[in-house]
């Protein structure tokens, strides 16, 4: 009798520790809502690009496919749980609690996954349309990271001399320019006028050979026969009266002879000065009061506010002096607006999720106080306990990130398609979002151990 009533027992036994089975849960219909919002994409794809897409259609898409994501994490969750083996004491406790229900766990991940899945096809879009709102300025940052413009009548020196004992300035190009005729009222043919040192015009012009009292002519595409004609000439006026407007007409006499020849190359800010170039020695001294000044500015980067000291000695030369950063490329400020709401939005959003995943970790763990003080009475270590909590969060949020990662660059591709621009991922935006997926899992766990370590206390025994 007792053997009878024992075989029972052992059969019973083993049904219990056997390996987890999954819920029947059913994929078929959690596979419709991302295929109905591909199929919606893709005749909105397939108009080319430079056409209007519907925008209600794109919504509706986007809508369906992040809601497939959500559909697809319990069923997901529920086969990785069910193949997980065994491991630590915290490993254990995390996978047996997911394997008894899982449903909780997977709503507080399935917002993180959405995220990311969304925030991974907005990336790619922004990406794709990027090159339609930033252009390139054609700034050489090799060869200089600032200009200074100086106001008229600065000395031909004084203002290179100043900036270039500036610290954090590891040199400096000043070029001055004016305009010059071959008459002194109303000239027949007229071009710039570009003055500054040897080193300086080599900057903006390919020298033979050049010493101070040189001038040259370089043609451009924009005043070729301008250069070549006042090149022969025997004697230049700068700043030349047009009509009502009296210039300063000072008479520039060429050296002997004609001006060498040069061929123009762009400045550091990428603009061709063709016309006239001229070294200092070869000028008036009343031209300096026509002459309009620009200093390139070459810095150590080794010292952190190098452009603020510039700023600072530019203030000083004159209230009409202009220090300016040069950059690469320069965006619609449109655009970055609406880049920087959107970001703005996502930071606010990841924040709720994070809210909501803590709220739900804690209900969870409130409901089972009781046996989480039964452990902590029998001597479970803390440490594993505040790991059983990490795994518990972490899981799911683990399990959710494959399939909306790849449903992000899914959506993204279709997204870049109907753009118009080229279709490719953005890795270095999609390690982002992920970090921050990851980020935000690790700070909800530990944010929770506190209220487990309250839950173990032997106090969580006492019952009413």
């Amino acid at each position: 009798m007792t053997r009878a009533r024992c075989s029972p027992c052992a059969g019973s036994s083993s049904n219990r520790s056997a390996s987890y089975a999954p819920a029947g849960r059913r994929l078929w219909w959690r596979l419709l809502p991302p295929a109905a919002g591909f199929a919606l994409l893709l005749p909105e794809s397939a108009r080319g690009t430079g056409q209007s897409f519907h925008k209600p259609y794109v919504v509706t898409a986007s809508v369906l496919v992040l809601l497939g994501v959500t559909a697809l994490l319990p069923w997901a969750l529920d086969r990785v749980v069910g193949r997980l083996g065994a491991g630590p004491v915290s490993w254990h406790l995390a996978v047996r609690r997911l394997q008894s229900g899982s449903d909780s766990a997977g709503r507080g991940a399935a917002g993180i996954t959405v995220a990311v899945a969304g925030a991974i096809a907005l990336q790619m879009l922004f990406a794709a349309v990027d090159g339609d709102y930033v252009e390139t300025t054609g700034n050489d940052l090799s060869r200089a990271q600032m200009v200074v413009m100086l106001p008229p009548g600065t000395s031909l020196s004084e203002g290179s001399a100043r900036l270039a004992h500036v610290r954090g300035v590891r040199g400096t190009d000043a070029l001055y320019s004016a305009a010059v005729g071959d008459l002194a009222k109303d000239p027949r043919v007229s071009a710039e006028l570009t003055v500054g040192t040897c080193a300086a015009l080599r900057e903006v012009a390919r020298l033979d050979s050049c010493r101070d009292g040189d001038v040259f002519a370089a043609p451009a595409p924009s005043a070729e026969s301008a250069a070549t004609t006042l090149g022969r000439a025997g004697t230049l006026y700068i700043d030349s009266s047009y009509g009502s407007y009296t210039g300063l007409q000072i008479p520039f006499r060429m050296p002997a002879g004609s001006a060498k020849p040069a061929s123009a190359r762009p400045d550091p800010a990428g603009s061709l000065h063709g016309g006239i170039l001229a070294t200092p020695g070869a000028l008036p001294g009343a031209a300096s009061a026509a002459l309009q000044g620009t200093v390139y500015v070459r810095l150590d980067e080794a010292v952190p506010d190098a452009r603020d000291e510039v700023r600072t000695a530019a203030a000083a030369l004159g209230p009409l002096t202009d220090a300016v950063t040069m950059v690469a490329t320069r965006e619609s400020a449109r655009y970055a607006s609406i880049r920087t709401a959107l970001f703005i939005g996502a930071a606010l959003v990841s924040a709720l999720i994070g809210a909501g995943l803590l709220v739900s970790l804690l209900e969870r763990m409130q409901d089972r106080g009781r046996l989480l003080a039964f452990l902590g009475a029998l001597g479970a270590p803390r440490r594993a306990l505040g790991l059983f909590v990490l795994w518990q969060t972490a899981l799911p949020v683990a399990v959710g990130l494959l399939p909306a990662t790849a449903t992000g660059l899914a959506l993204g591709s279709a997204l870049q398609r109907m753009s118009g621009g080229p279709v490719r991922a953005d890795w270095a935006s999609l390690v982002v979002v992920g970090g921050i997926g990851v980020s935000l899992t690790l700070l909800v766990a530990a944010l929770g151990v506190p209220a487990l370590l309250r839950l173990v206390r032997a106090e969580g025994l006492r019952t009413e």
